[in-house]
Protein backbone atom coordinates (compact mmCIF):
# COMPACT_ATOMS: atom_id res chain seq x y z
CA UNK A 1 0.00 0.00 0.00
CA UNK A 2 1.39 3.45 -0.87
CA UNK A 3 2.41 5.71 2.01
CA UNK A 4 2.41 9.47 2.41
CA UNK A 5 4.54 11.78 4.53
CA UNK A 6 2.98 14.49 6.69
CA UNK A 7 4.51 17.29 8.70
CA UNK A 8 4.79 16.82 12.43
CA UNK A 9 2.30 19.62 13.14
CA UNK A 10 -0.21 17.97 10.76
CA UNK A 11 0.16 14.63 12.55
CA UNK A 12 -0.42 16.35 15.90
CA UNK A 13 -3.75 17.65 14.55
CA UNK A 14 -4.66 14.32 12.98
CA UNK A 15 -4.07 12.18 16.07
CA UNK A 16 -6.93 13.52 18.27
CA UNK A 17 -9.34 13.34 15.32
CA UNK A 18 -8.49 9.71 14.68
CA UNK A 19 -8.82 8.91 18.39
CA UNK A 20 -12.21 10.62 18.61
CA UNK A 21 -13.57 8.71 15.61
CA UNK A 22 -11.87 5.45 16.54
CA UNK A 23 -10.13 5.28 13.18
CA UNK A 24 -6.66 4.51 12.00
CA UNK A 25 -4.69 7.43 10.63
CA UNK A 26 -5.20 6.36 7.03
CA UNK A 27 -8.96 5.91 7.54
CA UNK A 28 -9.17 9.35 9.12
CA UNK A 29 -7.45 10.89 6.09
CA UNK A 30 -9.89 9.04 3.79
CA UNK A 31 -12.82 10.48 5.75
CA UNK A 32 -11.45 14.03 5.61
CA UNK A 33 -10.81 13.81 1.86
CA UNK A 34 -14.27 12.37 1.16
CA UNK A 35 -15.92 15.22 3.06
CA UNK A 36 -13.70 17.80 1.37
CA UNK A 37 -14.69 16.53 -2.07
CA UNK A 38 -18.41 16.33 -1.29
CA UNK A 39 -18.50 19.83 0.17
CA UNK A 40 -16.67 21.47 -2.70
CA UNK A 41 -19.41 20.33 -5.07
CA UNK A 42 -22.47 22.51 -5.65
CA UNK A 43 -25.98 21.43 -4.71
CA UNK A 44 -29.07 22.18 -6.82
CA UNK A 45 -31.91 23.49 -4.66
CA UNK A 46 -35.31 25.08 -5.26
CA UNK A 47 -38.33 26.53 -3.52
CA UNK A 48 -41.83 27.70 -4.46
CA UNK A 49 -43.08 31.27 -4.13
CA UNK A 50 -46.65 32.11 -5.06
CA UNK A 51 -46.89 29.06 -7.29
CA UNK A 52 -43.59 29.86 -9.02
CA UNK A 53 -40.70 27.42 -8.75
CA UNK A 54 -37.43 29.23 -8.02
CA UNK A 55 -34.17 27.40 -8.78
CA UNK A 56 -30.88 28.06 -7.00
CA UNK A 57 -27.37 26.69 -6.46
CA UNK A 58 -25.99 26.10 -2.96
CA UNK A 59 -22.21 26.31 -2.43
CA UNK A 60 -21.58 24.08 0.59
CA UNK A 61 -17.94 24.98 1.22
CA UNK A 62 -18.82 28.56 2.15
CA UNK A 63 -22.58 28.38 2.63
CA UNK A 64 -23.44 30.82 -0.17
CA UNK A 65 -26.53 30.45 -2.32
CA UNK A 66 -27.11 31.85 -5.82
CA UNK A 67 -30.63 32.12 -7.29
CA UNK A 68 -30.56 31.01 -10.92
CA UNK A 69 -34.10 31.41 -12.29
CA UNK A 70 -36.81 33.99 -12.78
CA UNK A 71 -36.71 37.64 -11.81
CA UNK A 72 -34.20 36.88 -9.06
CA UNK A 73 -31.61 35.14 -11.29
CA UNK A 74 -28.07 36.20 -10.41
CA UNK A 75 -28.84 37.08 -6.79
CA UNK A 76 -25.91 35.71 -4.76
CA UNK A 77 -26.20 35.73 -0.96
CA UNK A 78 -23.90 34.75 1.86
CA UNK A 79 -26.14 32.01 3.23
CA UNK A 80 -29.50 30.29 2.57
CA UNK A 81 -31.41 32.53 4.97
CA UNK A 82 -30.20 35.74 3.35
CA UNK A 83 -31.27 34.31 -0.01
CA UNK A 84 -34.68 33.45 1.45
CA UNK A 85 -35.12 36.98 2.78
CA UNK A 86 -34.00 38.53 -0.51
CA UNK A 87 -36.56 36.42 -2.34
CA UNK A 88 -39.38 37.29 0.07
CA UNK A 89 -38.54 41.00 -0.09
CA UNK A 90 -40.29 41.02 -3.49
CA UNK A 91 -43.30 38.98 -2.33
CA UNK A 92 -46.69 40.17 -1.04
CA UNK A 93 -46.82 41.03 2.67
CA UNK A 94 -48.67 37.86 3.64
CA UNK A 95 -45.79 35.73 2.35
CA UNK A 96 -43.05 37.68 4.18
CA UNK A 97 -43.05 35.60 7.37
CA UNK A 98 -40.18 34.74 9.74
CA UNK A 99 -38.31 31.59 8.89
CA UNK A 100 -34.96 29.96 8.23
CA UNK A 101 -33.33 29.41 4.86
CA UNK A 102 -32.18 25.90 5.77
CA UNK A 103 -35.85 24.86 5.95
CA UNK A 104 -37.02 27.08 3.06
CA UNK A 105 -34.83 25.64 0.30
CA UNK A 106 -35.30 22.06 -0.94
CA UNK A 107 -32.49 19.82 -2.20
CA UNK A 108 -33.67 19.04 -5.72
CA UNK A 109 -32.15 15.55 -5.94
CA UNK A 110 -33.65 14.29 -2.66
CA UNK A 111 -36.73 16.44 -2.03
CA UNK A 112 -35.48 17.03 1.51
CA UNK A 113 -35.02 20.47 3.12
CA UNK A 114 -31.51 21.90 2.83
CA UNK A 115 -31.28 21.41 6.60
CA UNK A 116 -30.76 17.70 5.84
CA UNK A 117 -27.21 18.70 4.82
CA UNK A 118 -26.69 21.19 7.64
CA UNK A 119 -25.11 18.90 10.24
CA UNK A 120 -22.46 17.62 7.84
CA UNK A 121 -21.67 21.04 6.41
CA UNK A 122 -18.37 22.78 7.19
CA UNK A 123 -18.54 25.15 10.15
CA UNK A 124 -18.41 28.21 7.92
CA UNK A 125 -21.48 27.05 6.00
CA UNK A 126 -23.37 26.23 9.22
CA UNK A 127 -22.83 29.77 10.44
CA UNK A 128 -25.15 30.81 7.63
CA UNK A 129 -28.13 29.58 9.65
CA UNK A 130 -28.81 33.07 10.98
CA UNK A 131 -31.08 35.47 9.15
CA UNK A 132 -31.55 39.20 8.83
CA UNK A 133 -34.76 40.29 10.57
CA UNK A 134 -36.63 43.42 11.49
CA UNK A 135 -36.10 43.65 15.29
CA UNK A 136 -39.51 45.28 15.74
CA UNK A 137 -41.60 42.64 13.97
CA UNK A 138 -39.35 39.62 13.59
CA UNK A 139 -40.11 39.64 9.85
CA UNK A 140 -37.30 39.46 7.30
CA UNK A 141 -35.50 42.77 7.06
CA UNK A 142 -33.60 44.34 4.16
CA UNK A 143 -30.89 42.11 2.78
CA UNK A 144 -28.09 43.40 0.60
CA UNK A 145 -27.19 40.53 -1.73
CA UNK A 146 -25.01 41.33 -4.75
CA UNK A 147 -27.09 40.83 -7.85
CA UNK A 148 -30.33 42.10 -6.33
CA UNK A 149 -29.71 45.71 -7.25
CA UNK A 150 -31.99 48.48 -6.09
CA UNK A 151 -33.29 48.84 -9.63
CA UNK A 152 -34.57 45.25 -9.44
CA UNK A 153 -36.36 45.54 -6.10
CA UNK A 154 -40.15 45.65 -6.42
CA UNK A 155 -42.39 47.86 -4.36
CA UNK A 156 -44.62 45.62 -2.16
CA UNK A 157 -47.75 47.02 -3.84
CA UNK A 158 -46.38 46.13 -7.26
CA UNK A 159 -45.31 42.71 -6.01
CA UNK A 160 -48.83 41.98 -4.77
CA UNK A 161 -50.27 42.66 -8.22
CA UNK A 162 -47.58 40.70 -10.07
CA UNK A 163 -47.88 37.63 -7.86
CA UNK A 164 -51.65 37.45 -8.35
CA UNK A 165 -51.82 38.00 -12.12
CA UNK A 166 -52.57 34.30 -12.64
CA UNK A 167 -51.91 34.48 -16.40
CA UNK A 168 -53.66 31.82 -18.50
CA UNK A 169 -53.34 31.24 -22.26
CA UNK A 170 -55.89 29.28 -24.27
CA UNK A 171 -55.20 28.21 -27.87
CA UNK A 172 -57.56 29.50 -30.56
CA UNK A 173 -60.39 27.32 -31.81
CA UNK A 174 -59.41 25.34 -34.93
CA UNK A 175 -62.13 27.08 -36.95
CA UNK A 176 -61.06 30.57 -35.83
CA UNK A 177 -58.67 31.31 -38.66
CA UNK A 178 -56.45 34.32 -38.02
CA UNK A 179 -57.04 34.33 -34.26
CA UNK A 180 -54.30 34.40 -31.65
CA UNK A 181 -54.31 32.61 -28.33
CA UNK A 182 -56.79 33.92 -25.76
CA UNK A 183 -54.86 35.48 -22.86
CA UNK A 184 -56.56 35.94 -19.48
CA UNK A 185 -55.12 37.55 -16.36
CA UNK A 186 -56.44 38.77 -13.02
CA UNK A 187 -56.05 42.40 -11.95
CA UNK A 188 -57.61 43.90 -8.83
CA UNK A 189 -60.09 41.06 -8.54
CA UNK A 190 -61.22 41.31 -12.18
CA UNK A 191 -60.43 38.81 -14.95
CA UNK A 192 -59.38 40.47 -18.20
CA UNK A 193 -59.23 38.49 -21.45
CA UNK A 194 -57.70 39.63 -24.74
CA UNK A 195 -57.64 37.94 -28.14
CA UNK A 196 -56.72 39.26 -31.57
CA UNK A 197 -59.20 37.83 -34.08
CA UNK A 198 -59.21 37.95 -37.88
CA UNK A 199 -61.28 41.15 -38.07
CA UNK A 200 -61.14 42.68 -34.60
CA UNK A 201 -59.56 42.80 -31.15
CA UNK A 202 -61.72 40.99 -28.58
CA UNK A 203 -61.64 42.25 -24.98
CA UNK A 204 -63.57 40.58 -22.16
CA UNK A 205 -63.84 41.82 -18.55
CA UNK A 206 -65.50 39.67 -15.89
CA UNK A 207 -66.81 41.58 -12.85
CA UNK A 208 -69.03 38.74 -11.61
CA UNK A 209 -67.18 38.57 -8.29
CA UNK A 210 -66.80 42.30 -7.72
CA UNK A 211 -69.26 45.04 -6.65
CA UNK A 212 -68.47 47.16 -9.72
CA UNK A 213 -71.59 48.50 -11.41
CA UNK A 214 -69.91 50.51 -14.16
CA UNK A 215 -66.86 49.89 -16.32
CA UNK A 216 -65.37 53.11 -17.63
CA UNK A 217 -63.20 52.31 -20.66
CA UNK A 218 -61.26 54.46 -23.10
CA UNK A 219 -59.97 53.58 -26.55
CA UNK A 220 -57.10 55.42 -28.22
CA UNK A 221 -57.51 58.52 -26.08
CA UNK A 222 -60.96 59.32 -27.47
CA UNK A 223 -62.57 59.79 -24.04
CA UNK A 224 -64.18 57.50 -21.51
CA UNK A 225 -67.30 55.49 -22.16
CA UNK A 226 -69.30 54.11 -19.23
CA UNK A 227 -70.75 50.63 -19.55
CA UNK A 228 -73.11 49.29 -16.83
CA UNK A 229 -72.35 45.80 -15.46
CA UNK A 230 -75.76 45.20 -13.82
Amino acid sequence: MPTIDVHDHTFVKLQPLADAWGLAHGEMIDLLIDNLISWTDTVAVHTHLGGTRVEATFFPAGGELRITSGFWAGTHCGNPSQARDALLSTAPAEQRTPGDGWDFWIVTNTGEPLRSLHDTAPARARRGAGRATDPATGAPGPVACPGLAESRRIDPHHAGVLHHLNVRVYPPEPAAAGSTGYVVLDVHGVSVGVQRRANDLYLHIDTTDTPDRVIAFEINGLGETDHPTR
